[in-house]
């Protein structure tokens, strides 16, 4: 994902360099990304994101990541972190994060440095959209992606409550304008002008049909 001028940057990648989550931040937004996911726009004041980065850049500079000890596990997960203080661009990358266990971060003064810098900027950012925390991961374990899940509503029979109608959907279409998916039904000439979205229906399941 490419933002020019971006202020904030998370991205976790995988043992082979592969991202699949993140978060970037510019001045005046912010877009969400991830492997087998569309990418969505948020708004994300910065203004109370700045003061974290302040508060963490001098302690993070003096991390050696390579005297960190290990986790029981190696996962193989990167968690890459890139943001602009002051015209300079600071960088850092923290693997295997997810399999610390709590006694590991407690006997550690820089582990515990990297998890409460990773907890409040987690805190802030899902406090101002609840939705980052499926991107701001530590860790990914290939669930269904947002699409999947979608599109295993195709040839369902829903309850439309735009038009107070049961109706088979046949087609689920991402509309980049709209950024959402958009619900077309059978022998409904206006769904394509008038199009529904996943909060005007409802699943009507087998016992009720």
């Amino acid at each position: 994902m490419e933002m020019k001028d971006y202020i904030f940057k998370y991205e976790l990648k995988d043992a082979w360099g592969m991202p699949l989550r993140g978060i970037v931040i510019g001045k005046d937004n912010a877009i969400l990304f991830g492997c087998g996911t569309k990418e969505k726009n948020i708004s994300i004041n910065m203004d109370m994101i700045i003061p974290i980065l302040e508060k963490y850049v001098d302690k993070l500079e003096a991390i050696d990541t390579f005297e960190l000890p290990l986790p029981g596990v190696l996962d193989g997960f990167t968690s890459l972190i890139s943001f602009k203080l002051n015209d300079k661009l600071y960088n850092y990358d923290f693997s295997n994060l997810a399999f610390y266990e709590d006694e590991d971060i407690d006997n550690n003064k820089e582990l515990t440095i990297i998890f409460n810098f990773l907890l409040e900027l987690n805190n802030e950012l899902t406090k101002q959209n609840k939705e980052i925390e499926k991107y701001f991961v530590l860790s990914y374990d290939e669930e269904e992606d947002e699409e999947e899940i979608i599109k295993k509503k195709l040839h369902k029979r829903v309850y439309n409550k735009k038009t107070k109608q049961t109706g088979i959907i046949f087609d689920i279409i991402y509309n980049e304008e709209l950024n959402k998916y958009v619900y077309m039904f059978e022998d409904d000439e206006l769904s394509d002008i008038n199009p529904y979205f996943e909060e005007d229906l409802e699943v009507i399941k087998e016992e009720d049909k």
